[in-house]
Order: structure tokens, then C-alpha cells, then sequence
């Protein structure tokens, strides 16, 4: 009975733990010395470093046709916009942080950055190198291939050249639009007042900037309230909060009404990412 006892008990706290994980620290939260983000932005952006941490993952309906079902995950574009405060809102409406703008890294400088998976069985080390021309990332512990992309950068154009086939280009023209360019496509992002525009067959993709409030086609809007951001979805025409971003001196916090989201730690030359309370990412600038 009581070696019975004892393992209801062990299993007990054991479920505790692992709820107490599930959300980022309510204590933390309420007791933050907030202060004021950057303002928002809408800048059309190529994700040259391709490092992101999902915030808002757009996903679609299984093919039908195969009789599949769920829901997929929708690719992430190259091609999208900065928010301002790292966040990245790409052209197949996935929201994500770029950990490599929150440590102020862009393609015109190089570095060395270390990537640590805590949570990945395989490849849970990875070094990213970008020397001016040539992007790298190579496995430095576990299971892995190694990554290598040329970058040619202008005053106005980046071109990537992931093989001597495949490659993107990124232009920005002197009337303040945008082209993006790859084999089999491409799109014009036209400026227009408070914002930009992309024509397709029916119609057009508008993206806004309002004040404080950025309005991304009818998917997602975006607003700055003095010390916090709000991210909502837009469903049927009616906005649905999904989460609310606080910041302080060393940290930024990424929660749902949940409380589940992310916490991001800044330290000396990197930024520590935990999801809800585990630590999921560490990157660290070890050479610049």
C-alpha cells in the first residue's frame, strides 16, 4: 500500500511539473518593468539568413483529393515585411521572429553565430557564417548537412544563389517599390499611400500602415498600445486577439490569453528563447 501511495504521489507532482512548463511565468509577466518598443514599421524585406522562430504558423486544409486530412503546414516565403522589433511577416502569411535582427545582424556585416537546439536530438549545434559574400551553416554537433548560399548585395539589389540553377533576386526601385524575382515567378510590391500593394488575378494584396496599426491583407493585424503590441487574426472580418508582446530592459515575452507563448532572454552578445519555460534556441555571436 504504501509503495502504491508513493508512486500515486511521484506521479502526481510529475503532472504538476509538467503544467507548471506548459505557459510562461504568470509571476514574471505581471511583475515586468515594461518599457516602450520600437515603433512599427512596414518594410518589404528579403529573409536573406533564414532563421526564424514561428509566432503565427499559416496552415491549410489536407488535400482533399488524397482523401488527407488535418491541417498542413504552409511553406515559409523568402519575400515578406518587417514589423519592426525583429518580427517578419512573410508572403504566405507566416509570422515570425528573426532572432538574427534582434541581435542587430544584417547583410552588411559579418559573423559568426552559434545556434544551440535544446530540444533536437540531431543537429543540436549549428554554426552560421556570413562573411560578406557567402552564407554557411554547418553542423558543429549531432546529425546534419551543411548549408551554403552566395549573396551578392548592391546598394538596392540582393541576389541568393543557393546552386548555379536557383537563384533570387530583390530590388528596390527609385520609386520606393520593390521586385522580387525566381525561376518560374515573381511579384511587383508596388508603394502606394500608407502602404504597399501586390496585384494578382482578382484583385490586389494590400499591406497598411495606419498610426500605430499595421493591417496585413485580411489575415492579420498588428497595433502598438504604448507598452505592448497586440497581434490579431483576422476571421470572417472580425479581429481575434492571438497575442500580446511585452518588453523590458533584457527580455521580451510573446503570450496567447493562455499565457503560453515565448520568452525571449537578451544576454551578452546572443538572445536565449524559451518556449513557454523551457529554453528551446540559444544564439550567441562568438565572432563579428
Amino acid at each position: 500500500m504504501n509503495s502504491l501511495i508513493r508512486l500515486l504521489f511521484l506521479l502526481l507532482v510529475s503532472v504538476l511539473l509538467v503544467q507548471s512548463c506548459a505557459t510562461l511565468n504568470r509571476t514574471e509577466l505581471n511583475s515586468v518593468e515594461r518599457v516602450k518598443p520600437d515603433s512599427l514599421v512596414l518594410l518589404p524585406m528579403l529573409d536573406v539568413f533564414e532563421e526564424r522562430v514561428d509566432v503565427i504558423r499559416e496552415k491549410t486544409n489536407a488535400d482533399q483529393m488524397h482523401n488527407e486530412q488535418g491541417e498542413t503546414v504552409v511553406p515559409y516565403h523568402s519575400v515578406g515585411f518587417y514589423l519592426g522589433n525583429g518580427l517578419f511577416y512573410d508572403l504566405n502569411g507566416n509570422l515570425s521572429l528573426l532572432p538574427l535582427k534582434l541581435l542587430d545582424l544584417s547583410p552588411h556585416k559579418t559573423f559568426r553565430v552559434e545556434l544551440t537546439k535544446a530540444r533536437s536530438l540531431l543537429n543540436n549545434s549549428v554554426v552560421i557564417d556570413f562573411d560578406g559574400h557567402t552564407l554557411e551553416k554547418r553542423v558543429k554537433s549531432g546529425i546534419g548537412f551543411a548549408k551554403s548560399v552566395d549573396i551578392e548585395i548592391d546598394d538596392s539589389l540582393i541576389v541568393l544563389r543557393h546552386n548555379r540553377i536557383t537563384s533570387l533576386s530583390f530590388q528596390q526601385n527609385a520609386k520606393g517599390s520593390y521586385k522580387y524575382e525566381k525561376p518560374l515567378g515573381g511579384r511587383h510590391i508596388e508603394l502606394m499611400e500608407n502602404g504597399f500593394y501586390i496585384k494578382q488575378l482578382l484583385g490586389k494584396r494590400t499591406f497598411v500602415k495606419q498610426k500605430n496599426e499595421l493591417y496585413l491583407e485580411q489575415r492579420i493585424v498588428v497595433k502598438q498600445k504604448s507598452t505592448m503590441i497586440e497581434v490579431y487574426s483576422v476571421d470572417w472580418g472580425s479581429e481575434r486577439l492571438r497575442f500580446q508582446i511585452i518588453f523590458a530592459d533584457d527580455a521580451m515575452f510573446i503570450y496567447s490569453k493562455r499565457f503560453t507563448g515565448y520568452k525571449i532572454e537578451f544576454v551578452e552578445n546572443g538572445v536565449n528563447i524559451y518556449e513557454n519555460q523551457r529554453l528551446k534556441y540559444q544564439y550567441q555571436i562568438v565572432q563579428q
